[in-house]
């Protein structure tokens, strides 16, 4: 094994994904990876997949063309970057590395016959399978508020977007010694980290 994919390997254990080296080990050619969420976790899991072995088929399974970046999302604010800025589209996986991506939902997983199925009707068979869908607020857990109000009135600024935007305008637009509130979830704060299916 030379140095670069040695390297990989490593960078990919630190990520956590724990079954990685046994895919490009596998020796199963042109064996069918799919990853489920095209953001931060799935797109970096897709890029060092493909650099480890070219010849997997890694297919990611995305309901947005644009990716709206969260990291750095908080300069909007300040105006240090634009809206725009915060946008990453996924031509370079693409055209560079070969990942192949399917725009829709992913709907259903059968682990028995390895597949995904999308909203659109669209049946991915897989012999790998990698879940990353990022994070969902559960705002009925607060009384009063709601999804509809966060995108419209009290942002909550933790998904990049809509909120994003919403919440630099509120508070550019704020008198000078105006009072704003920024609340902290309790702890500890919960994330649920990229999953790969264990070996069958």
């Amino acid at each position: 094994m030379n140095a670069r994919r040695q390297f990989l390997l490593a960078g990919a254990a630190s990520l956590g994904l724990a079954a990685f080296p046994a895919i490009v080990r596998a020796g199963q050619a042109s064996a069918r990876i799919v990853i489920v969420g095209g953001g931060v976790g799935g797109a970096t899991a897709a890029k060092y997949l493909k650099m480890a072995d070219p010849s997997l088929q890694v297919t990611v399974i995305e309901k947005n063309p644009v990716y709206v970046r969260p990291y750095g999302s908080s300069e909007v604010l300040n105006q240090h970057v634009t809206m725009q800025d915060l946008q990453a589209r996924y031509d370079v996986l693409r055209q560079k590395h070969g990942v192949a991506f399917v725009f829709d939902a992913a709907k259903s997983l059968d682990p028995v016959n390895k597949t995904v199925t999308t909203a659109g009707g669209k049946t991915l068979a897989y012999d790998k399978l990698i879940v990353s869908p990022g994070i969902k607020l559960r705002y009925d857990s607060l009384p009063g508020y709601s999804e509809q109000v966060a995108e419209t009135q009290v942002p909550s600024g933790w998904i990049a977007g809509a909120q994003t935007a919403l919440l630099a305008k509120q508070l550019q637009s704020m008198r000078d010694g105006g009072t704003f509130i920024l609340a902290v979830p309790p702890t500890p704060i919960a994330a649920r980290p990229a999953r790969m299916s264990a070996p069958h």
